[in-house]
């Protein structure tokens, strides 16, 4: 199984939270399974670690923890390949399952204990798109399984048809980037084209810049491979050239990752100076730019992206499950050709192929400009959900417009993030503080990010955003 995220460690000095750890005897799961012979019991025992312990810290959502555990798994299968041969190796594989097994049942055993003791918990953590009638997609599908050669779509991809790609190309360029058929690549989502990125283009201990403030699977991804990121001094949420030159010549980057439009957490997007400033630098010092533009669709206008002025420097991504549905787990990525081989080869490694269904419905969806109705929907909900937090949080420092998926809650100096967050979470609320978004050792913005569509109903973004401001 991939590995796609690790679980980010607490910086230090910083007060941990308390854990759940859930531990898993490797002798017992073996012995379950069949696989122990009672003379290597002693001999395991003092060779080897007999309990993996996992670190469920909810720094991440659930899918992402798990898949971070199994990083402790590495390690015991080596151990188990030394002592009971490839056979046994090959076994692991079910206590892999069963490890998945007891995680999940942990981790829902201790959502009904904390049910028990809150009456309800109203979600604004993570950043999920709020569920919006999705007729044109339902149809589009309906008339997929109706084909004759339907079955091929349940079947591996191997190579993405010109169809696909011509599909790729139209999304890029109303995302803002405009390329051709040639420089397309798919990824199975945004974050496992972020990991191919960064597996593919980079090598461990590379450095590279990015905002104080990042979302936390870049963090992950990068804390995985090896890869320090490192934090790019701004000036009212903007870089600058001196400080992108700075860290050049001094911290040793060689990459640099924006988000410009609707930045995760701080909301904020670039102007056109900043983005042809650093297309210039990215061409000057011979940067790669990762440019993210999942939040680029939500935006009524077709900003200029870095890619169009820096082509050669920047890798642009794009992806629909935000910004459309999030079953729609699809990324096009436009890379320059110097480095298309190698991120090919990092996206096979990482996924084999995207799903064959996804594409073509993704890709009929876009070609037939079905999606706008989607976009324009999911616009229209959004405009109300920050209306309503315009509404109740009038008077406190908000960051964020109308198109943005989540709002950046400005604390007061006695209030960190991480205070913040554990005292919304004691009052029935979950949000994100600024320590879950921090690059670097500096001590983070006083901030709460606030996942405004995460919330089911109307009434009840009200109620949790009503509960935030008592606190304030």
């Amino acid at each position: 199984m991939l590995i796609s995220t690790a679980c980010d460690a607490a910086a230090a000095g910083r007060a941990r939270q308390k854990a759940l750890l859930q531990q898993i005897r490797l002798i017992d799961v073996l012995e379950r399974h069949g696989l122990f012979a009672n003379r290597r019991r002693e001999r395991f025992q003092a060779d080897r670690p007999a309990v993996i312990e996992f670190d469920d810290t909810a720094q991440h959502p659930p899918v992402r923890r798990i898949e971070a555990h199994l990083v402790h798994f590495q390690a015991q299968q080596r151990g188990v390949g030394d002592l009971f041969g490839d056979d046994a190796v090959g076994a692991h594989l079910r206590i892999v399952a069963h490890a998945l097994e007891q995680t999940v049942g942990n981790a829902r055993r201790a959502a009904r204990a904390h049910a028990k003791k809150k009456p309800y918990l109203i979600d604004m953590g993570s950043l999920t798109p709020e569920t919006i009638p999705q007729d044109e997609v339902v149809t589009l599908l309906e008339k997929m399984i109706q084909e004759d050669d339907f079955g091929r779509l349940l079947q591996y991809n191997h190579s993405a048809m010109l169809f696909h790609k011509e599909a790729a190309v139209k999304l890029l360029d109303r995302a803002g980037c405009h390329t051709d058929a040639d420089h397309v690549l798919f990824a199975s989502g945004g974050q496992n084209a972020t990991y191919a990125v960064l597996a593919g283009l980079f090598r461990p201990g590379d450095r590279i810049g990015t905002a104080p403030t990042v979302y936390p699977g870049l963090k992950s991804a990068a804390k995985l491979i090896g890869i320090h990121l490192v934090p790019i001094r701004q000036e009212n949420n903007e870089f600058t050239a001196e400080a992108i030159q700075y860290a050049y010549h001094n911290e040793g980057i060689t990459g640099l990752y924006v988000m410009p439009d609707y930045q995760n957490p701080t909301t904020h997007s670039m102007p056109l100076s900043c983005r042809k400033m650093i297309a210039r630098l990215a061409r000057d010092l011979d940067l790669l730019v990762i440019e993210d533009g999942i939040n680029c669709l939500l935006s009524p206008h077709i900003h200029q992206s870095i890619a169009n002025m820096a082509p050669e420097q920047t890798i642009f991504l794009a992806s629909l499950s935000k910004t459309l549905i999030p079953a729609l787990r699809l990324a096009y990525i436009k890379a320059p050709k110097k480095y298309f081989k190698n991120l090919r080869n990092a996206l096979y490694a990482i996924q084999l192929s995207p799903s064959a269904l996804l594409m073509e419905l993704a890709s009929r969806m876009i070609v037939s400009e079905k999606f706008e109705g989607l976009l324009e929907r999911r616009r229209q909900g959004l405009k109300i959900r920050n209306g309503i937090v315009d509404e109740i949080l009038k008077g406190y420092d908000v960051r964020g417009t109308e198109e943005c998926l989540h709002r950046w809650l400005i604390l007061s100096e006695d209030m960190s993030g991480e205070q913040f967050e554990h005292l919304a979470l004691e009052h029935g609320v979950y949000v994100y503080g600024s320590q879950r978004f921090a690059v670097g050792k500096d001590m983070p913005v006083h901030a709460a990010r606030l996942g405004i569509c995460v919330p089911s109903t109307y009434d009840e973004l009200r109620e949790g955003l009503k509960i935030l401001r008592q606190l304030l």
